[in-house]
């Protein structure tokens, strides 16, 4: 059944590259917008929510997949060893994909932060300890602490 509708300004201009695809793009979002919210991630929609909450490195590492998103990842993985997936299981596989990869790089971007962030404690610990720190005062009033290079 064909419907109709109007798009203006902004958006209207941002959907020529994808008219193609616009039925895709339609239901790609119709079945997110039904995607229930459950903890963990089950489909891109919650993924994109706890990452731009703009989570602690430590919140990031501790991303897993939903129990029932692991039940439909590893029923996918079984069913592609004995048989052919339909063009919905192909779509629905590309998609847990592209959310493994948002994944994966927030959780390498994360991990160097954590990492930064452990050197930087322990070096700033190992010259606190030795002893080769002092403190200043700039002509505009603010405080700080310099360290001697290496």
């Amino acid at each position: 059944m064909p419907v109709t509708v109007t798009i203006a300004g902004e958006l209207a201009s941002q959907r020529r590259p994808y008219e193609s695809q616009l039925e895709t793009i339609l239901e790609l979002g119709v079945r997110e917008l039904q995607a229930p919210n459950e903890s963990g991630y089950a489909g891109l929609n919650s993924v994109l929510q706890v990452l731009a909450a703009m989570p602690t490195p430590e919140e990031v590492l501790a991303l897993r997949p939903s129990p029932q998103l692991q039940a439909r990842v590893d029923f996918l993985l079984d069913k592609n060893r004995t048989e052919r997936w339909t063009h919905d299981e192909r779509r629905e596989w590309d998609q847990f994909q592209y959310v493994e990869h948002l994944v994966r790089l927030a959780k390498g971007s994360a991990a160097l932060k954590l990492r930064a962030a452990r050197a930087g404690r322990a070096r700033l610990m190992s010259r606190l300890r030795c002893g080769d720190w002092s403190v200043s005062v700039r002509e505009n009033g603010v405080n700080t602490v310099s360290f001697p290079r290496p």
